[in-house]
């Protein structure tokens, strides 16, 4: 992505890229790292995401994954500011996306 990249533009090529590649490949797990070294305030990721951003990222990545019968597994990754706190909130970002994934999927069931 090119340096300055903010939520939309973001969110357009992964929509645009991430279903493709799955199904041309068929993974049979996916190691997601969801590294918020892509937030707006971030040093040294050079991208403008949001925290709603970086939520709605790692959403679609599990209910793509989820939708097609991929298994996922996610870690937090990346991300580097000195206020701890900001800093937690948002690596948890990939777990409230992946609950609410799991969440509506039993309701499907």
């Amino acid at each position: 992505m090119p340096r300055g990249t903010g939520d939309a533009e973001y969110q357009r090529r992964l929509r645009l890229v991430l279903p493709s590649v799955i199904d041309e490949f068929h993974p049979e797990l996916v190691l997601y790292d969801a590294g918020v070294d892509v937030f707006e305030g971030d040093e040294l990721g050079h991208l403008n995401l949001t925290s709603a951003g970086i939520y709605q990222r790692d959403r679609f990545v599990i209910e793509t994954c989820v939708g097609r019968k991929v298994p996922i597994a996610c870690v937090i990754g990346g991300g580097y500011d000195r206020d701890a706190l900001a800093l937690a909130r948002r690596h948890a970002l990939v777990h409230r996306a992946a609950q609410h994934v799991w969440a509506k999927s039993l309701c499907l069931r």
